[in-house]
């Protein structure tokens, strides 16, 4: 079946008052620092992961730390049904975690380089009555 694109100043009009969820691309137009593999380059780069959690990230051919969060938690639950005491699975996750954390840190951009970029983005999102993001990032807050 095929589905018909449209462009946002088409339908906006449709949307005023209602919700709107925001994912990782909306930080990215603001700054390119927050995709994932500058946020990977940046992890690696400060030391912040382990060779073998640099390894997962080249194994399943992925800059997506939550594909690998995903992956890391699937095998702790696998090995938990298994009763095979894996206590690295979770240290694992949570290395990756805090490095995560860490990354979005480190390139998170100054106020002064966006607060030309702010003013656009109040008045996008103030045409919703609820905002939700999934973002790493505070530039929505």
């Amino acid at each position: 079946m095929l589905y018909k694109i449209s462009q946002w100043m088409d339908i906006e009009r449709h949307y005023y008052g209602g919700t709107i969820l925001l994912g990782n691309g909306a930080s990215i137009a603001v700054s390119p620092n927050f995709n994932y593999s500058s946020l990977l380059g940046n992890a690696m780069q400060k030391g912040l992961f382990s060779e073998g959690i640099e390894k997962l990230f080249r194994s399943f051919n992925t800059t997506d730390f939550e594909f690998i969060l995903r992956r890391v938690w699937q095998a702790f639950e696998v090995n938990k049904l298994l009763r095979v005491f894996d206590r690295r699975s979770i240290q694992a996750y949570e290395n990756i975690k805090r490095g995560l954390i860490q990354a979005v840190h480190n390139v998170h951009p100054e106020y002064e380089s966006i607060k030309h970029k702010l003013p656009d983005m109040y008045y996008f999102l103030r045409k919703f009555n609820t905002v939700f993001s999934l973002n790493y990032d505070l530039l929505t807050y």
